[in-house]
């Protein structure tokens, strides 16, 4: 082991945390706030906010899952959200 490689290893175990670190840590109420804040910014009828579990990716928890919310959209939103054209009466 040389300097590089200890400063390399102090660095990672003393710099900040890593985004999925933080991700798998979020607090589940602050995440339902924030979804319930955004479904209030999309503003359109029919949109709700509901629980949906995830999962970590990439094999780094196996079988973990985390709490979580999505979005219900009516139905009228999939053809819009598929073709990439989502946006209302703006330029294509």
């Amino acid at each position: 082991m040389d300097k590089l490689r200890l400063a390399a290893l102090e660095a990672t175990v003393r710099g900040p945390r890593a985004p999925v670190g933080i991700a798998l840590h979020a607090d589940a109420a602050e995440l339902l706030a924030r979804c319930e804040r955004l479904a209030d910014a999309i503003a359109a009828e029919g949109v709700r906010v509901v629980e949906a579990a995830g999962v970590v990716g990439g094999g780094g928890a196996p079988g973990r899952t985390l709490p979580g919310w999505a979005f219900s959209l009516p139905e009228a939103c999939a053809a819009r959200l598929r073709s990439g054209r989502a946006s209302r009466g703006g330029p294509d």
